[in-house]
């Protein structure tokens, strides 16, 4: 079933690049699309962690009235009327639709949607090949990693701090911050982020510690027990991955930055002011020179590798 999906979207669309800074279905949203690049690591899932799982979070565009704006009812109608659909069903399934209730069918048909998201995933970068040689002591092979991208690197870990947040294989922490970027939607209207994601994610019928979870153990669970909310979340937004950042753009949680060099300047010159006043004090403006900034670029750029599949 996740075959079949595959036939039904590109590189672009595994990216998110929809060439707008808000997502939209039937409606604009007020975020913007995340990428599907290595999403099977993710914890949290949705730029305000709205849900704990990876199917959990393909149910809400199914359902969405601003998405697709489908029904239970609908995706079930579609599923049994479908020829090549019952069949991939039954061959992943075990048994005919017909016996699921259109809420099992919609739940089903999202942990499809999850099978193939797990499996896309980004091959070696430049920054991989150039840390493996490093780790092998090979300076040949790593003096072909070009200098601007190494002075990048020293910066990301050194001055600017930036491995504070994006730590990891996916050069992210999963967690939520204030990154100093304006979450009014519209005049009047805000965009409460991790705030609204806590309320939501402890309200649907379908995290991990609800019925639908069907983890032989259940212990994936254990975070969305302890999650708790507070007013410091307020406007905080997901920390994403770096990989593959340069078929991502536009940038941050409402893609109001175009370029990765805008992304740079952004941190370069962060307006303190704006800063949630709870929010735990790790920014700060870096003041980069052109050069510092041409060099944070050049890394960030090679971290984008070519697509693998699992």
């Amino acid at each position: 079933m996740a075959r079949y999906l595959a036939q039904r979207v590109t590189t672009r669309t595994l990216a998110g690049r929809t060439g707008k800074a808000k997502a939209g279905g039937l409606e604009r949203l007020d975020r913007n699309t995340q990428s599907l690049f290595n999403v099977s690591g993710n914890r949290w899932f949705g730029w305000d962690g709205r849900n704990d799982s990876l199917w959990a979070h393909s149910i809400g565009p199914i359902l969405d009235e601003r998405e697709m704006g489908a029904t239970p009812e609908h995706v079930a109608e579609v599923i049994r009327n479908d020829p090549n659909m019952i069949q991939h069903y039954r061959k992943v399934f075990g048994h005919s639709p017909d016996g699921r209730t259109a809420v099992d069918l919609v739940v089903d048909v999202a942990k499809s949607i999850a099978a193939f998201q797990e499996t896309i995933v980004t091959a070696q970068s430049a920054f991989d090949r150039f840390r493996d040689a490093l780790a092998r002591k090979d300076l040949v092979a790593a003096a072909t990693y070009p200098a601007a991208a190494q002075r990048g690197a020293a910066l990301f870990t050194g001055r600017a701090q930036c491995n504070l947040c994006h730590i990891g294989a996916r050069f992210s922490n999963d967690e939520f911050d204030d990154a100093g970027v304006p979450y009014f939607t519209s005049p009047g209207q805000v965009d409460r982020g991790r705030f609204q994601g806590i309320l939501s994610l402890r309200a649907s019928p379908y995290n991990l510690l609800g019925i639908y979870n069907d983890a032989p153990d259940r212990a994936s669970g254990w975070a969305t027990e302890q999650v708790a909310q507070n007013h410091r979340t307020f406007g905080q937004f997901k920390v994403p991955s770096l990989r593959h950042l340069t078929q991502t753009a536009p940038y941050m949680h409402n893609g109001s930055l175009k370029t990765l060099r805008d992304v740079v300047d952004h941190y370069s010159n962060i307006d303190l002011d704006r800063i949630h006043s709870d929010a735990v004090p790790v920014l700060k403006p870096l003041n980069l020179t052109e050069q510092e900034s041409n060099d944070l670029v050049a890394f960030l750029e090679s971290l984008s590798g070519p697509m693998s599949e699992r």
